[in-house]
């Protein structure tokens, strides 16, 4: 008799563990969809919007998982149509979130609905199942109706679901895991494009990201053959390491801002070199992909004129080299100067000095320090503010740029230059 009732009290406390470690990520994703969405209103960043849709995807998965593992009648019908169509969202909505962060044009809602069309699509055909007798509907997601071979109503929809499930989301999982590698690449080309700094623009945070939410949606797609939704343990263990991937998910995209927002950096005590010669070398062309850029921009409307009228401001601004010492620069910023704007000063770059804008930027920071180095006058002054009057905000940006265009590092062009004089 006491280890039957120790048994009964092993199961009621298993069962009251599993059903609070359940409701885990779904608060949590609740949680995270609404404060994300306050965010969203307080910043009108889209990304925070998208991602909160994202996350209340997630919720409503792992909602009807909790009535669907507690045994709830009633809603084992609406659970099994909209599982399969809420699965088939999760990928969608997080791609759209990392096109968001990327300062893309605004997705349109038509293409958001091509996104969609994969779940819409399964939820249309498996609408049919809500109009089977509530007996046979309970008994059919069970699996304990020994036979459906007459009843072509339900060997349609087993059909169907079952292509979506082993078929419909393994390719989606394959298609989209190459266009999320595909949008992290073209960021880092963006940023490139845009800004003369990376410190502050850290992508190892959305490499980690990306790989979290990988994992989380493999968990959600395998979870049938890890026995979820037969023992406790492995459902337990699941919901735990939900909860934490979602945690640490919101915890990211809560705090990121998108890349292509203005970036103030902190003021720091550093050592100030004053230079009171600014002749520095204009950068000549380099025909390297000449012709590929002139392709990128055969539909420009930069007439040949305005083309050459900016190139000869931009070698002004290039030759007082003051403009660059910034180290927060931003194509935006220089394109102001230029009384034009970033898309057409983009392609003058491209096409004339055959570099995207971060090249272009530490290109002529790297020819104004190599002038300063040389100079003995500058022997007082640290390799690291050279750097820092030449708009590097760091010794490793600094010499990762030196070593790239000069193939020798500072110190060892600052002793050349000496032993050559």
């Amino acid at each position: 008799m006491s280890n039957l009732y120790l048994c009964m009290t092993e199961n009621i406390l298993m069962s009251t563990i599993d059903s609070i470690f359940s409701v885990f990520p779904v608060a949590e994703s609740l949680f995270s969809a609404a404060l994300l969405l306050w965010l969203f209103k307080s910043t009108h960043e889209r990304h925070h919007l998208n991602l909160s849709v994202f996350f209340s995807i997630l919720s409503l998965f792992y909602l009807m998982s909790v009535f669907f593992y507690s045994g709830v009648q009633n809603t084992i019908a609406v659970m099994f149509v909209l599982s399969l169509p809420v699965t088939l969202s999760i990928l969608p909505a997080f791609y759209i979130y990392l096109i968001s962060l990327g300062n893309r044009p605004k997705i349109t809602l038509i293409n958001k609905l091509l996104h969609y069309l994969p779940a819409l699509l399964f939820f249309a055909l498996l609408i049919p199942f809500w109009f089977v007798p509530v007996d046979i509907q309970h008994d059919f997601v069970t699996g304990t109706l020994p036979d459906i071979s007459g009843n072509p109503l339900l060997t349609f929809v087993q059909g169907v679901y079952k292509a979506g499930v082993y078929v419909i989301t393994n390719a989606q999982f394959a298609i989209y895991i190459v266009l999320i590698f595909i949008e992290l690449r073209n960021y880092r080309h963006r940023i490139e494009d845009r800004f003369s700094f990376k410190e502050q623009i850290n992508l190892e945070w959305m490499t980690y990201f990306i790989l979290f939410f990988i994992l989380l949606f493999t968990l959600i797609n395998f979870s049938h053959f890890l026995g979820v939704s037969v023992y406790s343990i492995s459902r337990m263990l699941f919901n735990v390491i939900s909860s934490v991937i979602i945690f640490y998910l919101f915890i990211k995209g809560f705090i990121q801002r998108s890349a292509f927002v203005k970036v103030v950096l902190p003021s720091h005590a550093q050592e100030v070199l004053i230079s009171e010669s600014n002749d520095n070398v204009p950068l000549t062309e380099t025909p390297k992909k000449q012709s590929d850029s002139k392709l990128k921009y055969s539909g420009s409307g930069l007439s040949e004129t305005r083309k050459e009228n900016l190139i000869a401001e931009l070698n002004k601004i290039i030759a007082s080299a003051d403009v660059f010492g910034n180290p927060t620069l931003d194509i935006d910023e220089l394109a102001s100067l230029l009384q034009t704007n970033s898309s057409w000063l983009s392609q003058i770059i491209n096409e004339h000095f055959g570099m995207n804008f971060f090249n272009f930027v530490n290109k002529i920071r790297i020819e104004e320090a190599k002038r300063l180095l040389a100079d003995p006058a500058n022997d007082k002054y640290t390799i690291e503010a050279i750097a820092g009057n030449c708009g590097f905000n760091s010794r490793s940006s600094f010499h990762s740029a030196f070593r790239k265009f000069e193939m020798t590092t500072p110190a060892e062009f600052r002793k050349k230059s000496r032993n050559n004089s």
